[in-house]
């Protein structure tokens, strides 16, 4: 009798539509999430050689984007090992900087198991995000990116900014620099980062000193989680609030409810509705 083998194509979509209401009284509705990440539709394909080969289509972009690619990812990698072609960059927890990329990157680990490293070759262009950026570490590590305007994709910096509100072309940062950790405890997940930025690309771009705490804990005996964020902005001494919930409707569907505050002022409000296909 034969035997069922793993499928070595599929398709996936994963959806994040979103309906908010910003502090303008305007309702929208958005194809993003509050940390700019795209709802897409795309395959995955695993070559005879065990190398896998990634293809995500975005449903919309975000107007102010730096990226104007329709394409959100296309990779081809050896897991673990390397990875080439346009990809999100190892870069802290991803809750201040989340830069996208065409890229080389090698992941391997730094004197033992624990203290795995990844670093990635970038060059989106004249005027977007090139350089070499990496981490080293595991639930503990430190971050940095060097070369051109860092910071200026709708998935940066979301927790100051909407995405929509994204610095855009020949913006940024010739350098960063971080250290994130995260901890788990009974059930909840500790996130914490903290960035600097600096050498901006124009006299806009002032030096920043940016961090954020993230706790996610179960609202048991519910199967429901909450979020709470704080996210301080050193230089300019603001700080930002954010409460997310997580509420499993289906395998597929989970909503977030959500509210954003700048200081007391509320940023926006709404749901996102998480679908994985």
């Amino acid at each position: 009798m034969a035997q069922a083998q793993t499928p070595d194509f599929a398709f996936f979509a994963d959806l994040r539509p979103t309906l908010a209401r910003e502090n303008d009284r305007r309702v929208v509705y958005r194809w993003y999430d509050l940390d700019g990440r795209p709802s897409v539709v795309g395959f995955r394909l695993i070559l005879e050689s065990g190398n896998r080969v990634t293809v995500s289509q975005r449903i919309r972009r975000v107007d102010t984007d730096a990226d104007t690619e329709a394409l959100d990812e296309y990779f081809i990698e050896s897991r673990g090992f390397w990875r080439l072609g346009k990809q999100y960059l190892p870069f802290g927890a991803g809750t201040i900087l989340r830069p996208s990329a065409l890229a080389a990157r090698v992941d391997t680990n730094l004197l033992y198991e624990d203290a795995p490293i990844k670093i990635a070759l970038a060059d989106n262009g004249k005027g977007r995000s090139r350089g070499v950026a990496g981490r080293i570490g595991g639930n503990f590590g430190l971050s940095f990116a060097y070369g051109d305007s860092w910071g200026i994709e709708a998935t940066d910096l979301t927790a100051f900014q909407l995405p929509k509100e994204a610095l855009g072309r020949d913006r940024g940062y010739q350098l960063a620099l971080g250290a994130d950790t995260t901890l788990f405890w009974r059930g909840v997940t500790v996130v914490g980062e903290y960035v600097v930025l600096r050498n901006g690309e124009s006299p806009d771009d002032k030096d920043l000193d940016l961090s954020v705490l993230r706790i996610t804990a179960p609202l048991l005996p519910t199967r429901l989680k909450l979020t709470g964020e704080w996210a301080r902005d050193w230089t300019d001494q603001r700080d930002y609030y954010r409460f997310t919930g997580d509420v499993p409707v289906s395998r597929a569907l989970t909503w977030h409810p959500f509210v954003r505050f700048e200081g007391t002022k509320v940023k926006d409000f709404g749901l996102v509705s998480h679908v994985r296909l």
